[in-house]
């Protein structure tokens, strides 16, 4: 008789447990951690310049899913070297520039540590030698 309530507790147990688990259908999904996506730069439009004027304001911005902590722009391109005042910040101004193209980089890193990165160009044409330049403007 006690073999026989033993063996009745272990069925019940084991009927209890099936009853506890649920039917799934179809694959399970592993579970994945989120993707981090970096974010994204944007250095702002072209600018074009007429000489004399030598320098000019950089407006940049950052998105992404983290919050951007960072932003450093850099001179990767240009007849000379031009200043960046305040390197580590949106909003910049460039100066010391003379007639020809400049390349400016914006990387801006997020508070995960990732980091986008774009480019922008500044022109400066030189008018004083009496080339016409229709539509140009400083804007």
């Amino acid at each position: 008789m006690n073999r026989l309530i033993k063996f009745q507790s272990v069925l019940l147990a084991v009927a209890l447990s099936f009853a506890a688990c649920k039917k799934q259908t179809g694959p399970v999904a592993p579970h994945l951690p989120p993707v981090k996506s970096p974010p994204h730069a944007h250095a702002g439009a072209d600018r074009l310049l007429i000489f004399p004027k030598d320098s000019a304001e950089l407006h940049g911005t950052g998105t992404g899913d983290g919050v951007i902590i960072y932003y450093d722009w850099k001179q990767i391109g240009g007849p000379t070297l031009s200043t960046i005042i305040n390197s580590t910040s949106a909003n910049t101004t460039i100066t010391n520039l003379v007639v020809g193209t400049y390349s400016y980089e914006l990387k801006v890193t997020d508070d995960r540590g990732l980091s986008g990165k774009d480019m922008m160009n500044v022109q400066v044409l030189d008018t004083t030698g009496g080339i016409p330049c229709y539509g140009c403007w400083d804007y």
